[in-house]
């Protein structure tokens, strides 16, 4: 399956258990319009109901994964005090379709990911980055107040590196954000396919429930108790005993280590 939705700057596929959503505006160093916005969601949600992928992945095309919102639909938005508002929710919509995904996903950032496009990479499971990667809460230096990145960070980084990247809005490389935990792997560029679909495929290979219910758990985590979260564990392993694909993999599990 493959669609590209709206003005086709949104593209999704959907094809060896893998759903590909493409930001496809590369010229414009895949910046943002409130459109692409409303078709990402769309595609999330096309994704989420899909029976048979078993991954999401978000990247850009060309040479950057996304630069944030476009500067000139960002000048004509705020020119109006009204619609002061109207990025933050977007922030909020794909934010929540992206933590609504029952399966794993995955950003493979390509190159710059800037502003709303940094939110975008933080708000997925993993992410994998190219060594030409960098990274950026540059609301600040546009005269915004930072949105969905203001929650995020200090949940990945801790309080002073979230600080320090939403307060100045400086440029991270990609080595740097994995040492702060931003970043899964960095791959040299012209390694990233290569080394992405690794990734993919050590997640397509393992049981599609398992991974589901266990991105439930970690997603509750933060705002449950432990005793809370293994409630919930122990009803998803009785579930999830009963899935064959669960059974085979730990079969194969106990067989390989010979117990």
């Amino acid at each position: 399956m493959e669609s590209a939705t709206g003005d086709g700057n949104v593209k999704l596929t959907i094809q060896d258990n893998v759903a590909t959503i493409l930001l496809a505006r590369p010229k414009q160093r895949n910046a943002l319009t409130m459109v692409m916005t409303d078709d990402l969601v769309r595609s999330l949600e096309t994704a989420a109901r899909s029976a048979e992928a078993r991954v999401v992945v978000i990247t850009g095309a060309g040479s950057a994964f996304c630069s944030g919102h476009d500067v000139n639909e960002l000048m004509t938005l705020y020119s109006d005090s009204e619609s002061s508002v109207v990025l933050p929710n977007a922030a909020g919509r794909v934010d929540g379709a992206i933590r609504s995904l029952p399966q794993p996903s995955l950003a493979i950032v390509n190159g710059p990911a800037m502003g709303m496009g940094c939110d975008i990479a933080l708000m997925c499971d993993l992410i994998i980055a190219s060594e030409s990667a960098c990274f950026s809460e540059l609301f600040v230096r546009r005269g915004l107040v930072p949105s969905a990145g203001t929650w995020l960070l200090p949940r990945i980084v801790g309080l002073r590196r979230a600080a320090q990247l939403l307060l100045t809005g400086e440029v991270i490389d990609a080595r740097e954000a994995r040492e702060w935990g931003i970043v899964n792997w960095v791959a040299p560029d012209s390694q990233l396919s290569a080394r992405a679909q690794e990734v993919v495929d050590r997640l397509c290979a393992l049981p599609a429930s398992t991974l589901r219910y266990t991105k439930r758990a970690l997603r509750q985590s933060p705002d449950v108790s432990l005793d809370q979260l293994l409630e919930f564990v122990s009803f998803a392993r009785s579930v999830d005993a009963k899935s064959g694909e669960a059974q085979k993999q730990g079969a194969a599990f106990l067989s390989a280590r010979d117990v």
